[in-house]
This record gives C-alpha cells, sequence and structure tokens, in this order.
C-alpha cells in the first residue's frame, strides 16, 4: 500500500511565492499577499458548479479586489448605470436590492 502525504497549504504558496519571483523581477511582496488574499475566492470560482459564465454565475468579470469593493460600497439607494448584458448586470441587481 502506498502512502500518500499532504503538503500543508502554506507549501504550495511558498512555492508558488519562489515560481512567480522567479520568473518576474519586479515581483513584489504586496503581490504575494493579494495572492494570498483572493486565493481562495480564485479557487472556488474555478471549481465553481454553478455556471461556466460569468452570466450563469452572476459574477462581473472584473477583478476579485473590485468585487470586493462594490460589495462593500453598494447600498440599496444607489443608482448604477451598467452598459451591457452579463454577469455585471445579475450582480449589480442583486447587490442594489
Amino acid at each position: 500500500m502506498q502512502k500518500i502525504f499532504k503538503l500543508p497549504p502554506i507549501f504550495y504558496l511558498r512555492s508558488i511565492k519562489n515560481t512567480l519571483s522567479k520568473r518576474n523581477k519586479n515581483f513584489k511582496i504586496k503581490d504575494y499577499l493579494n495572492f494570498i488574499r483572493f486565493y481562495s475566492k480564485w479557487k472556488y470560482s474555478i471549481q465553481n458548479k454553478d455556471g461556466n459564465t460569468p452570466l450563469e454565475s452572476g459574477k462581473p468579470w472584473i477583478t476579485f479586489a473590485a468585487i470586493e469593493l462594490l460589495e462593500k460600497t453598494l447600498s440599496n439607494n444607489d443608482r448604477v448605470f451598467e452598459y451591457g448584458t452579463g454577469g455585471s448586470t445579475i450582480f449589480l441587481q442583486k447587490e442594489l436590492k
């Protein structure tokens, strides 16, 4: 019987940081911290079975930081003009109800 050892998540993050810093000489610790901050959202977004497109999932096609900012700042009294049809329309509709 073969034993399978799971490595702790910090190992993966360290290896990703090392790989990114070797490939990109302009890599800063701020970039790494943002990666850690949004890693779980990114992982969920690629495993999301609710929908394969932004329209189906109801998520806008913008960065996770921008989504987070909109979720914090939008209120029910706000009025928004959004051009186009897609996940951002559905997202804003949910946020402004």
